[in-house]
C-alpha cells in the first residue's frame, strides 16, 4: 500500500510503502490530528510539493550535497515565490551554475512561480464580486504573502477581460438556431447598452451580442442585427420578438426583419406603466385584474376581457385606458400563438433578458471608475459570457415544436395579409 510521508526537518514529500498501513484510515481523523482545515491542509501539501519536486530537480542537476559528479555547482540562496491556490508563497530556493558560468534555471520552480494559476484564481474572485482593491483580505492568511498587489490584480483583470471581449465579440453564431429573441437596454456608464438573447429551439439561450448608445436608438439596434447576421445568425425563419414597448426598438425589428418578425410586447412592463396612470387607491385592483386576463389560456376570452378592462379603466383616467390601449394586441401574442401554459409565461415578458442584465450587473458592481468605453466593452462582455454559464434551458423548452408550428403559420397569415393589402 503506497502512503506519503512528510519529513519533519527538510519539509519533503516521499512516497514509501508500508504492507501494515490501515485499511479506511479515516480523513477526518488525519485532519483532526493534523490541527488544520482542510483547505489549509491541501495548501500546505501543495506547497510541500513544489518544495520537495524542486528538490528533487537540484539533486538530479548537481547530484547529493557533499558531491561534485556534475558540472554543475550550488550557489548561494535566495528567496522566491510560487502560486499554490491562486496565492503567491514565498520559498527560499537554491541558486545552480556552471562551473564554467553561467545560472543554470530550474524548470520545476519556473512552472510553479507562473501567475497562470493565480490569473485564473483572482479572475473569479473578481466574478464573485470581490474589488481589486480588497482582494488581499480575500486571501489564506496561512503563509506570507508576495506579489498581490492591487496593480497585479488589475492588470490580469485587463488581460483577462481583453480575452473574453475577443471571444465574445468574434464568435461564430452560425451554429445556433435562434427562433426568439429578446431585445432590452441596460444603463451603464450613462450609456445604454443595448443588449441581444436569443433562444434556440431546443430552449437553450445565449447572449448574441451587445451595442453601446446614449438610448434604445433604432439605429443602434440594427447595427447590432447587422453585426449579428455577419456573424453567422441566420435570418430566414420565423422568429418571436419580445421587447419592452420601446418604439425605437419596434421600429429597428421592422426595418430589419419585416414580416418574418412576431412581436410580443413585455405584459410586466405594460402593467406598470398601467399602474403610473392611476391614483394610488387604484393601482392594486387593477393590475390584479390585468394580471388575471393575461393569466387566460384561451386568447378569445383574454381579447374580451382586455376590452372590457379598457372600458372600465375609462371612467377614471383617460390616459390610463389609452396606455393601457396602446399596443395591447401584441401583449397577447403568445396567447394567440396557442403556446402551452409554462412556455407562455416564459414568453410573456422580458424576464429573461432582466434576469441577465441582473447579474451582469452584480458582476460589474465593483468597478467604481469607469475609464473609457473600451473598459465598458471588456467589463460588459466578461459579464454576459459569466452570465451566459449560468443560463438554463427555457422553462416550458419542450413544448418549443408548439411554438415553431405557430410561428410559422403567424408569419404566412402576415404575408398573407400583407398581399391583400397592396392588392
Amino acid at each position: 500500500m503506497c502512503k506519503t510521508k512528510i519529513g519533519r526537518t527538510t519539509g519533503q514529500i516521499k512516497l514509501v510503502y508500508d504492507t501494515q498501513w490501515e485499511e479506511g484510515f479515516p480523513l477526518d481523523r488525519l485532519m483532526e490530528e493534523l490541527g488544520l482545515e482542510m483547505r489549509t491542509f491541501a495548501t500546505s501539501a501543495g506547497l510541500l510539493l513544489m518544495k520537495s519536486l524542486i528538490k528533487a530537480e537540484e539533486e538530479h542537476l548537481a547530484g547529493a550535497l557533499g558531491t561534485r559528479k556534475t558540472e554543475i555547482n550550488r550557489w548561494s540562496k535566495e528567496q522566491g515565490s510560487v502560486v499554490v491556490g491562486g496565492q503567491r508563497q514565498g520559498i527560499t530556493k537554491q541558486r545552480l551554475r556552471y562551473r564554467s558560468g553561467g545560472e543554470v534555471p530550474l524548470k520545476s520552480y519556473t512552472k510553479f512561480h507562473s501567475d497562470d494559476e493565480r490569473t485564473r484564481a483572482i479572475y473569479q474572485r473578481m466574478l464573485a464580486g470581490v474589488s481589486c482593491r480588497n482582494y488581499r483580505k480575500t486571501l489564506e492568511e496561512m503563509a506570507k504573502m508576495a506579489g498581490v498587489s492591487k496593480s497585479v490584480v488589475s492588470r490580469k483583470i485587463v488581460e483577462s477581460t481583453e480575452a473574453d471581449m475577443k471571444a465574445f465579440c468574434e464568435r461564430d453564431l452560425s451554429g445556433l438556431d435562434i427562433c426568439v429573441i429578446l431585445i432590452d437596454g441596460m444603463p451603464l456608464d450613462h450609456q445604454m447598452t443595448i443588449a441581444v438573447v436569443g433562444i434556440e429551439t431546443t430552449g437553450k439561450k445565449h447572449v448574441l451580442g451587445f451595442r453601446e448608445g446614449s438610448t434604445e436608438n433604432a439605429e443602434v439596434c440594427k447595427s447590432l442585427f447587422e453585426d449579428l447576421v455577419n456573424r453567422g445568425l441566420k435570418m430566414d425563419r420565423e422568429i418571436l420578438f419580445i421587447i419592452d414597448g420601446s418604439k425605437a426598438l419596434r421600429k429597428a425589428v421592422d426595418d430589419f426583419y419585416g414580416k418574418n418578425a412576431v412581436v410580443q410586447r413585455c405584459q410586466f412592463h405594460k402593467s406598470e406603466n398601467l399602474r403610473k396612470h392611476l391614483t394610488e387607491q387604484y393601482q392594486a385592483e387593477y393590475e390584479r385584474k390585468l394580471n388575471t386576463i393575461y393569466g387566460m389560456n384561451n386568447y378569445d376570452d383574454a381579447h374580451r376581457a382586455l376590452k372590457a378592462l379598457i372600458g372600465d379603466v375609462e371612467r377614471l383616467s383617460i390616459s390610463a385606458a389609452r396606455s393601457l390601449e396602446e399596443g395591447f394586441e401584441e401583449t397577447l401574442t403568445v396567447h394567440r400563438l396557442g403556446i402551452p401554459g409554462v412556455l407562455r409565461e416564459s414568453f410573456s415578458t422580458t424576464n429573461i433578458i432582466e434576469s441577465t442584465f441582473s447579474v451582469a450587473e452584480n458582476v460589474m458592481r465593483n468597478v467604481k471608475r469607469w475609464r473609457n468605453p473600451m473598459q465598458r466593452l471588456r467589463w460588459s462582455s466578461t459579464a454576459f459570457l459569466f452570465t451566459e454559464n449560468q443560463y438554463r434551458r427555457v422553462r416550458g423548452y419542450k413544448s418549443m415544436p408548439v411554438l415553431l408550428a405557430a410561428l410559422e403559420n403567424e408569419v404566412r397569415k402576415q404575408k398573407g395579409e400583407h398581399i391583400a393589402q397592396v392588392a
